[in-house]
């Protein structure tokens, strides 16, 4: 690694860990450090868990409100009506089951409003779908 690259490396996290605009979760570090050529003898064993819209719709928690999650310098949350959340479901036909936001019991990822959102999820419903995922 030459030392340009170095000194790129360091701004580029300096800039992250200030601004959190870069790693706002594991994989942006991944891909960062892997531009850089740092994780060319690391495997990567992450992979994206995908469920059909109506498996996702069956680990919303109940009631007409359904709270959810998004990042933006930090972790913003609301409740939002159900269906609007049924509504993301059925537009993307797949939901992701992430960890990103699984601290918060909001395991499923979908796009809403344009930005990359974590719902609430019933935790008993996803222990009998995933039992390794539940209470991440």
């Amino acid at each position: 690694m030459s030392l340009a690259n170095l000194f790129a490396l360091t701004r580029d996290l300096e800039c992250a860990r200030w601004r959190h605009s870069r790693l706002h979760d594991a994989a942006s570090l991944f891909q960062l450090l892997a531009g850089f050529g740092l994780l060319a003898s690391i495997p990567q064993t992450m992979e994206k868990i995908m469920i059909p819209a109506d498996k996702a719709a069956k680990l919303l928690p109940r009631g007409k409100k359904v709270h959810t999650f998004f990042k933006v310098f930090g972790w913003m949350g609301a409740d939002v009506d159900r269906e609007k959340v049924l509504a993301a479901f059925e537009s993307a036909k797949e939901v992701e089951i992430s960890a990103d936001a699984a601290c918060f019991n909001h395991h499923l990822a979908v796009v809403m409003d344009g930005m990359r959102t974590y719902i609430d999820t019933n935790q008993t419903a996803l222990r009998k779908l995933h039992p390794q995922l539940a209470g991440a």
